[in-house]
């Protein structure tokens, strides 16, 4: 197998056709040795060379995929699930479950000097495509050195099936503990950001229900796990996406009572939640949301690795108990930080792009705001001015009544759709006219 030399963070550009859509497996033993190299970060980038470039209006597999979400969220969802397995393979090679794993699509909305997690010490090349995606790495800034690699033996570039017009869903949902951000993590919120066409709300749950989790002690607070997502979120590219990322307090949050949300993002080992909260909503004449099931990541190697044979175990047809043993998910992460001895401020925790307990998110960036109010000093201000006769934050127009929800383009309520209050409000006055 191909080996690359140890690097902090790397940038491994990589061809995307069809084929490799529909099949990556050329590819994924690089991918493994990408990640199980590094100390920092591994971002693949993956961009559609010519000639297959010019099957596609903006040139680009990826762009051709998005205008049609509800008719390739599969195949994307299988190509990713396959992508990650072999960086979280890598990570495991490496015996460093916190390095950072990432993939990034030429045809991603967004800027790219903003969307790579790391700046990349080092970028690999195959032989074959040394100047693929040369024009991103110019805007991202990306000076780093390249260095070429063997190219695998490729299939032919292959053609993609016609897509009758299938635009995603206005309103998706998905949630979940999202401890230590992690590669099955990202392949949710990636299609769960990929079928969404107005507003996507993620769930994080919330501490108090965490108490039971293995190495509970090193579950992240929740505004490093809010952090996460919507940085991740940020550099994948929503576009005029709402991104809403928040606290809930029950495994349902407002995929119980809101009507706007049409589909909800599962992985095959929540399958059942789904199902749950569609028992829920129908209860309360509400409409069933649309499920989508990606596919559970192991990150054990099944058989030999070479350049050419390379597979993770797969799950597909596991059982439920296999999947708590087998797939690749935070429990896994935090035995591995108690058996490495990394506790309290260690790991992740650490690092200067994590925020510390109680700061909040500029939704413009997703990261961490370098000045203004944390979340409990907004909290005990908010508490003072209740105590007294208004006034501060209460008083302004453009800070919102208690359960709206903020756009972050222009820092004000959001007009579409329904708060809680509203909906309660209104089904009490449609009970009062029966």
């Amino acid at each position: 197998m191909t080996s690359l030399p140890p690097t902090g963070d790397l940038l491994l550009v990589l061809p995307f056709t069809p084929a490799l859509l529909a099949d990556p497996s050329p590819l994924l033993p690089l991918i493994y040795s990408a990640a199980k190299s590094v100390s920092g970060s591994a971002t693949v980038l993956f961009s559609t060379p010519p000639p297959a470039s010019s099957d596609h209006p903006d040139g680009q597999l990826y762009a051709t995929l998005r205008s049609a979400p509800k008719a390739h969220w599969s195949a994307l969802s299988h190509f990713l699930a396959q992508v990650y397995s072999a960086l979280a393979a890598g990570q495991q090679a490496a015996d460093n479950f916190l390095t950072e794993v990432e993939v990034r699509f030429d045809g991603e909305l967004g800027e790219w000097q903003h969307k790579l997690p790391a700046v990349p010490q080092r970028v690999i090349v195959l032989d074959s495509y040394a100047d693929l995606a040369s024009r991103i790495l110019e805007t991202a800034g990306v000076t780093a050195p390249h260095h070429t690699v063997p190219s695998p033996a490729l299939p032919q570039p292959g053609s993609l099936q016609p897509a009758t017009s299938a635009p995603g869903y206005p309103v998706t949902a998905l949630g979940g503990t999202f401890d230590h951000l992690h590669a099955a993590h990202k392949i949710l919120l990636h299609i769960g950001l990929f079928v969404t066409e107005k507003r996507l709300f993620n769930g994080i749950i919330s501490p108090e229900l965490l108490a039971s989790k293995s190495n509970a002690h090193l579950v992240q607070s929740l505004d490093q796990r809010i952090a996460n997502v919507a940085a991740f979120l940020n550099r994948t590219g929503p576009g005029d996406t709402l991104v809403e990322v928040e606290e809930i307090k029950d495994a349902l949050g407002p995929t119980r009572w809101d009507p706007t949300i049409k589909a909800l993002v599962v992985s095959r080992e929540t399958l059942n939640g789904g199902a749950d909260i569609n028992k829920v909503r129908k209860a309360d004449n509400l409409e069933e949301l649309t499920v989508l099931s990606i596919d559970v990541i192991s990150s054990d190697i099944d058989g030999v690795a070479d350049d050419t044979t390379f597979r993770t175990v797969n799950l597909a047809s596991a059982t439920d108990a296999q999947l708590k043993t087998e797939k690749f998910g935070s429990s896994g992460i935090r035995s591995w930080m108690s058996g490495h001895g990394i506790n309290g401020p260690g790991g992740l925790a650490s690092s200067p792009n994590v925020p510390r307990a109680g700061a909040t998110i500029d939704p413009a960036t997703g990261k961490p705001h370098q000045a203004g109010l944390t979340r409990a000093e907004l909290e005990a201000k908010r508490a003072a001015e209740a105590a007294g006769s208004g006034g501060g934050l209460q008083s302004s127009p453009n800070v919102p009544r208690p359960g709206a929800t903020l756009d972050p383009a222009t820092g004000k309520p959001h007009q579409a759709g329904l708060t809680r209050a509203e909906l309660e409000a209104k089904r009490a006055a449609e009970g009062a006219n029966k």
